[in-house]
């Protein structure tokens, strides 16, 4: 086995007629999945290895009570992020897409579901819901205002991919500290307006 995983790919999607409904959802996974390669590329299997004991010990994303919930947490929202941008920059008419599923995005508290939908009786849809902050760094890059939950809005916005991706670093293993190294890399750019966004995704 040593000997061949040379000749590997690194990414196997495996097409499944069962799970996989049209070529937004093909494409989604994806570039969820590079964009989970390219963060592995640039923080290395060290890293890697406490997510894929995370996954194989919940079963899944979990609760996020477990060890490295926070490392997850930040893995998936950069993988989510981009899986659903790229579907959505490709397919922008498709409903699919275009459905709140990082906009208007329902943050969790840890202890609660993983990944689910609520019914917005208000825009008649639904929404996605749970504690990994999917819908942070969409907030962090667009201009829109938007109440996340309770009294916080969404004031924060311009980041751009390649300040959000400089931050990914391997000792960066927690949103607060990503939070804090794009804080430190952009000069503090929107800092309050950052922080209550953070504190809006209850990662404060």
């Amino acid at each position: 086995m040593n000997i061949f995983q040379w000749f590997l790919p690194d990414i196997i999607i495996n097409f499944n007629r069962n799970s996989i409904e049209n070529s937004n959802d093909l494409y989604e996974t994806v570039f969820h999945e590079l964009a989970h390669a390219s963060h592995f590329n640039k923080v290395g299997a060290g890293f890697w290895d406490n997510y894929i004991n995370y996954i194989v010990n919940e079963g899944s994303y979990g609760d996020g009570n477990g060890k490295d919930a926070n490392l997850v947490a930040l893995s998936e929202t950069w993988g989510f992020h981009i899986g659903w941008y790229l579907s959505r920059a490709k397919y922008p008419s498709n409903p699919i897409v275009t459905l709140t599923e990082e906009e208007n995005f329902v943050p969790d508290k840890k202890g609660g579901i993983d990944v689910g939908w609520v019914w917005d009786s208000l825009t008649f849809s639904y929404q996605r819901t749970g504690w990994i902050p999917r819908g942070l760094i969409h907030d962090l890059i667009d201009t829109e205002v938007d109440n996340v939950r309770d009294t916080f809005y969404d004031k924060a916005g311009t980041f751009t991919h390649q300040e959000i991706f400089n931050a990914l670093d391997k000792d960066v293993r927690s949103p607060q500290q990503f939070r804090d190294r794009l804080m430190s890399e952009t000069s503090n750019r929107d800092r309050t307006d950052v922080i209550s966004l953070f504190e809006a995704y209850y990662f404060n």
